[in-house]
């Protein structure tokens, strides 16, 4: 094809290119009407969409960013795209550069490509936007975006001819309603999240290069990675919503397994039922959620979603892992009245009959709860008055010196162990004694006590080693300790059972 013939078509693309607002002024001025001031000038579009027609061919246009108020010295301006119904890869050619303005340059543009569109193919649109990573930048407050940025929509429109056919007809109703490139594109990620379940690292290249660790790992995990990654659609369709539906039941049916295992286990062990409940299954439901608030504190800026995500997790467990379930029951055994495996479990207690039309109730026993509360609320006391104390001392509810952060952490395990020994207790002695029970958390408190001063005492211990013996012989003395300890409990273990 000819160069002239490359102008003539480009220049019919340009005639197709609309401008909703007027031109950009020369000047641009504040609220009382005087120039913003600007010696390296204020970036901005000339407004804030353009149209552009696409059509049965891959078409492209230009996008000017131009400089107001202020031409001196060289200014850098980044330029991304973000997609809104518009598909990168289907409906339009994803991009992004640097626009580099030397002293007294006035205008700079790019090139954005439109992709072909079907016939009967609903409008789309997308967003450019020009930004500055180093916040030297100045740009048009009036536009959309502001001074931090300046956003522009493009609204891509559809010059093929209006469907006819049937199918076309379809094609185009479906489009309307479901934006077929997006699950196109839906459908392409979600078979590359299969292979990457499947992969080792999640790709070929990765896989190739993997050593042992990284295959044995591969092999743990493929079980739990691969039934998900078919299960789980990706963010993909529907903004979304398709993912966040299945994440939920994939996690409820995660927890259900946990449960019956953890059921099982314990039934194997002769555990009750409510000690494997706050131990194995409170611990399976809670690693995701140490993990998720350890790497929230490591990557966020504050930290504040480590913190948030312990109180929204149990938060749902509390009133949507129990409420829900209750209220179906309740609404269940409300609706269809008493049976006879109710009236046969509670009839002698409770009566045949609860409310009206023979309706029953739906009966969960406090049992141990009452006290397992208790103790939680005092652990979560403390707790929080580690936090506050923190953040007085030392500015933050997490990091810090390196002491508080071992002594904070110690204190948090100790009150853990803390719920947990005190619950099992009383599950254990099912002991009713208010005074008895008292007197059970008021031993625990010295008891935790003394345990800080021996974790104090042997973080001392530790310096000293390291101080005189270096790290590995710290790393030395543990081991040694560990395996007499161990040898000990073995010792005393096989003389207690002969």
């Amino acid at each position: 094809m000819s160069e002239q013939h490359e102008e003539a078509e480009r220049a019919v693309v340009h005639e197709r290119v609309e401008d909703d607002v007027g031109d950009l002024e020369d000047v641009i001025l504040d609220d009382d009407g005087h120039p913003l001031e600007a010696e390296s000038g204020i970036m901005s579009f000339k407004n804030d969409v353009q149209h552009v027609m696409g059509s049965t061919e891959e078409r492209t246009f230009s996008v000017t960013v131009y400089r107001r108020n202020g031409d001196r010295g060289r200014v850098t301006v980044k330029y991304t795209m973000e997609a809104l119904t518009a598909i990168p890869g289907y409906d339009y050619q994803e991009d992004e550069g640097e626009l580099i303005f030397r002293d007294g340059v006035l205008e700079q543009e790019f090139e954005v490509t439109i992709l072909a569109k079907s016939v009967g193919e609903r409008p789309d649109s997308f967003q450019v936007i020009i930004e500055d990573d180093t916040d030297t930048v100045v740009f048009n407050p009036w536009h959309d975006g502001g001074e931090a940025r300046n956003i522009l929509t493009v609204l891509i429109g559809n010059e093929n001819p209006k469907a006819h056919t049937i199918r076309q007809k379809v094609w185009s109703c479906l489009d309307g309603i479901l934006n077929i490139d997006e699950w196109c594109l839906g459908f392409h990620n979600w078979k590359d999240q299969v292979l990457e379940a499947l992969l080792c690292g999640g790709s070929r290249e990765e896989q190739e290069s993997a050593g042992i660790t990284a295959w044995i790992l591969h092999v743990i995990w493929v079980p739990w990675k691969v039934p998900f990654a078919f299960f789980v659609a990706p963010p993909t369709f529907m903004g979304g919503w398709v993912c966040f539906i299945d994440s939920l039941l994939g996690i409820g049916l995660l927890t259900m397994l946990i449960g019956d295992l953890a059921e099982l286990f314990g039934c194997a062990l002769g555990i009750d039922d409510s000690i494997t409940a706050i131990t194995i299954v409170a611990m399976g439901t809670s690693v995701p959620d140490l993990f998720a608030s350890r790497n929230a504190a490591k990557t966020d800026e504050y930290a504040d979603a480590s913190i948030v995500n312990v109180t929204g997790s149990n938060s749902v467990n509390v009133f949507l892992g129990i409420g829900l379930p209750w209220m179906w029951a309740a609404i269940y055994w409300s609706v269809n009245g008493a049976d006879q495996d109710w009236t046969n479990k509670y009839g002698a207690e409770f009566g045949d009959t609860w409310g009206k039309n023979g309706g029953a109730a739906f009966i969960v026993r406090s049992g141990q709860l009452f006290f397992s509360v208790c103790v939680f609320t005092v652990a979560a006391c403390v707790c929080l008055t580690v936090i506050v104390g923190r953040r007085i001392l030392y500015g933050g509810e997490l990091g810090g010196p390196a002491d508080p952060k071992a002594y904070s952490s110690c204190l948090l395990i100790l009150l853990w162990l803390f719920y947990i020994g005190l619950s099992t207790w009383k599950l254990m002695t099912k002991t009713e004694d208010a005074t008895t029970q008292i007197l059970a958390v008021a031993i625990s408190i010295p008891v935790i006590m003394v345990l800080m001063l021996l974790f104090a005492a042997l973080m001392k211990t530790l310096k000293l080693s390291k101080k005189n013996i270096g790290e590995e012989g710290v790393w030395g003395l543990f081991i040694a300790t560990f395996v007499i300890i161990a040898r000990i409990l073995v010792y005393f273990a096989f003389q207690w059972q002969w």
